[in-house]
C-alpha cells in the first residue's frame, strides 16, 4: 500500500483513517500491544513476539536494554530516521486522534524499525 498515491488533499473520516492504519498493522505484522520502555520510546510490537508476551505479563515499562528503537539508533549506520518521526509515533501511537500525515510517518517508522536496509 502506498499512501502517497492513495491519499488526496482532503479531509478523512476516522473510519477511513482506521482502515488505512489497520492495513499498515497487517503489512508489518504489528500486534495490538504497545511497548513502553523506560527510555521513553513507545511502539507497537510484532504480533506473537517476545516483547508482546512480556508486555502482556507486566503492567510496567520494559527495560531500556530491550528497546528496539534505541538499538536501531545506536547500530544503524545506513538508514537514519529523523527523531521528530520517532517522537510523533511515541506521542500518537495507540490514539484515535491522528491524520493521514501521521500514517505516512508511521509507515516510515515501522519500515525503518522492522526492515533491514
Amino acid at each position: 500500500m502506498l499512501l502517497n498515491t492513495e491519499f488526496l488533499h482532503r479531509s478523512y473520516c476516522l473510519d477511513e483513517l482506521l482502515f488505512h492504519e489497520n492495513a499498515i498493522h497487517k503489512k508489518y505484522n504489528l500486534g495490538s500491544v504497545i511497548a513502553h520502555h523506560k527510555c521513553g520510546h513507545k511502539y507497537r510490537t510484532k504480533r506473537g513476539g517476545r516483547k508482546e508476551l512480556a508486555m502482556m505479563q507486566t503492567t510496567g515499562k520494559l527495560p531500556i536494554k530491550t528497546c528496539s528503537v534505541c538499538f536501531k539508533l545506536k547500530n544503524n549506520r545506513i538508514g537514519f530516521l529523523n527523531k521528530n518521526v520517532i517522537n510523533l509515533i511515541g506521542e500518537k501511537e495507540g490514539s484515535k486522534n491522528f491524520d493521514f500525515n501521521f500514517l505516512k510517518q508511521k509507515i516510515l517508522f515501522y519500515n525503518w524499525l522492522y526492515y533491514h536496509i
